[in-house]
């Protein structure tokens, strides 16, 4: 996310100050999840306000190393402190960072813009550059009616979304945030834009680590093409993506970055499951399913291409109880058993009281919950046959009975 020249001018907010910012964050995320005391300010910056005023932003956790605070300090005439806090609580996942990221920077924009608005010689503030975002999917189970057949499926593979700018050679992801990957960007020289997802050529890598790898600028790092995105909307799939398959795939053989999504003809509903089935037992989220003269349509949520994924409900037996940190507290958490032997862990779907309550009947002996069926909802199998993706549904109630 860039500022121009004159936003800068106007808001105060340097490039520098935003490299800053991102560099901290994902400090933070990378980072082990542990309790620490509330820390001073990570960054702090202070920037002129209107009629004499000083704004400062700050950026420190509390709590626990996931619970970032973003403070908007204000310093009025004669000296009084006026504070704005947002508090925000991302995952470690590249996509919550992201949205943090975002969010920070929107609140420093709108924040900054009121205080320079309050003043008669403030300088006009000029609109960010618009940045062509990806197209996003729709439910099957929603808009699955309407497909045409014949249709095309995609293995959809769990890792991060990103576009390929051809224009400023750069690779955007769905956020709007520049992603260094040189290794990724040399394979891609000479390539129009381009829609994929960054993951390791083994898809069944968990996110947390491909997330990781691409911090930290892994080579391993694989972009995943499965469209060529395209102001003309006169331009179908077939046109744009499937008809330039035999020259992508050949002109792809010398870019070991580059990979070309598992991309088939469908021609009934049977087909598509059996495909789908295919997918998950390969460790695949699911299928993407496109209309075959479907439009590319930048940053809309279109019914021509719809994700399809169904999730797994089958009775585990739980087999060991492990105890989870939480900013909350600590929770607890199940090891289940498949039928053939495999260990996997299961976070039940409870409130966070409900699960900090059943650790503690656990660990006090009031309720053993070794030996219980637990519900559990997952995605598929891992190739080792875990079930990934796994939530306990069983309601607590319900799993503790009657005593």
């Amino acid at each position: 996310m860039a500022l121009t020249s004159n936003e800068e001018r106007a808001l105060g907010v340097s490039e520098d100050f935003i490299k800053a910012v991102r560099e901290e964050l994902f400090k933070l995320a990378a980072q082990p999840f542990h309790h620490v005391a509330k820390t001073p300010p990570l960054y702090r910056q202070r920037y002129p306000g209107a009629d004499n005023s000083t704004i400062q932003y700050q950026i420190r956790c509390e709590g626990d190393i996931n619970n970032v605070i973003i403070e908007r300090v204000g310093y009025e005439p004669p000296g009084r402190r006026v504070v704005h806090q947002t508090v925000v609580k991302p995952s470690k996942t590249l996509s919550a960072l992201e949205r943090l990221e975002a969010d920070l920077f929107r609140r420093i924009r709108k924040n900054t813009r009121e205080a320079w608005c309050e003043s008669p010689t403030a300088a006009t503030i000029t609109s960010a550059t618009s940045l062509k975002k990806p197209m996003l999917l729709h439910r099957w189970d929603k808009y699955g009616v309407s497909m045409t057949w014949p249709c095309i499926a995609q293995v959809k593979i769990d890792g991060i979304r990103c576009m390929w700018d051809a224009g400023d050679q750069k690779l955007y992801s769905r956020s709007g945030k520049v992603i260094d990957m040189p290794h990724v960007v040399a394979s891609l020289t000479n390539f129009p834009d381009t829609d994929g997802e960054l993951a390791f050529e083994d898809h069944t890598v968990p996110l947390p680590e491909v997330i990781h790898a691409i911090a930290h600028k892994d080579t391993r790092i694989r972009f995943h093409i499965f469209d060529f995105p395209t102001d003309d909307t006169s331009l179908s799939f077939r046109e744009r993506f499937l008809e330039k398959l035999p020259h992508l795939i050949q002109s792809s053989a010398g870019r070991p970055a580059i990979k070309i999504v598992n991309t088939m003809a469908v021609k009934t509903r049977d087909e598509l499951d059996d495909l789908y089935t295919e997918a998950v037992s390969n460790g695949f989220e699911g299928l993407v399913v496109r209309k075959i003269y479907g439009t590319y349509q930048y940053g809309k949520r279109s019914q021509e291409v719809l994700k399809y994924k169904f999730e797994i409900e089958k009775n585990f037996m739980i087999q060991r109880v492990k105890t989870i940190l939480h900013q909350d507290g600590p929770m607890i958490m199940f090891e289940c058993k498949t039928d053939t032997g495999a260990i996997f862990e299961v976070v039940p779907a409870w409130t966070h009281e409900a699960r900090r309550i059943a650790l503690k009947e656990h660990e006090n002996g009031d309720i053993m919950w070794v030996g219980r069926m637990l519900l559990v909802e997952y995605r598929g199998l891992t190739p080792d046959g875990k079930p990934y993706h796994a939530v306990g549904k069983t309601p607590y109630v319900n799993l503790r009975g009657k005593q």
